[in-house]
């Protein structure tokens, strides 16, 4: 531990590293949603809001940590979204939704990529909760106030396009618009609404 070791109450790392060592490795028959909840919390009651950090990557700094919460996080957020959707429980995604307010509340320095990454799953969540105005809503500041980042406009069409699973709302006629809304904005990556188009458009 490279600093913080001689108070009193600094949170016991090692006991914060086998809580993820479980989490990552070793199923112990808990819901993974529930499982990262205890590792949220632990973190942000015992070093977020003590050390006033506002991201992981400056626990990471300070700390001797052998985790990359970032990538932890990212890296299995999917399963914690196909958790929710397999138990079809609005209570859920009230948690999902709740996580990712209080990781956008604390980690407002966090890496821009993830911030935008965050916000998407934030706005995916009410959408799969039944709660489209809400995403729509979500997904329209996103895009406005992010123009050039494309995930914005593949993430918002995707969930009315009928050919995926996940979409609970089919239209192919919204996808189209969404996917095309973003043709003339986006810095990067246009090739992956064209193809989605493209897909579409075959039908």
């Amino acid at each position: 531990m490279k600093a913080g070791g001689n108070d009193p109450s600094q949170f016991n790392m090692h006991r914060l590293g086998a809580m993820l060592k479980e989490y990552l490795y070793e199923s112990s028959g808990e819901q993974i949603l529930e499982q990262f909840w205890g590792i949220w919390t632990a973190i942000r009651d015992h070093i977020i809001i003590p050390f006033n950090y506002r991201s992981f990557a400056q626990i990471t700094e300070r700390f001797d940590f052998p985790y990359e919460m970032d990538a932890v996080f990212f890296g299995t957020e999917a399963k914690m979204v196909r958790e929710c959707l397999e138990r079809q429980d609005p209570e859920a995604w009230d948690r999902l939704i709740r996580l990712y307010r209080e990781m956008m509340e604390y980690l407002t320095d966090m890496y821009e990529e993830n911030r935008l990454n965050l916000r998407r799953s934030y706005a995916e969540a009410h959408f799969y909760k039944g709660e489209t105005g809400t995403a729509d809503a979500l997904f329209k500041q996103l895009t406005e106030e992010h123009p050039e980042w494309v995930w914005g406009y593949v993430g918002w069409g995707d969930l009315y396009n009928p050919q995926f699973d996940s979409s609970a709302a089919g239209s192919k006629d919204k996808a189209l618009r969404l996917y095309q809304s973003g043709l003339d904005k986006v810095a990067s990556d246009k090739d992956v609404l064209e193809e989605r188009i493209m897909e579409l458009t075959r039908q």
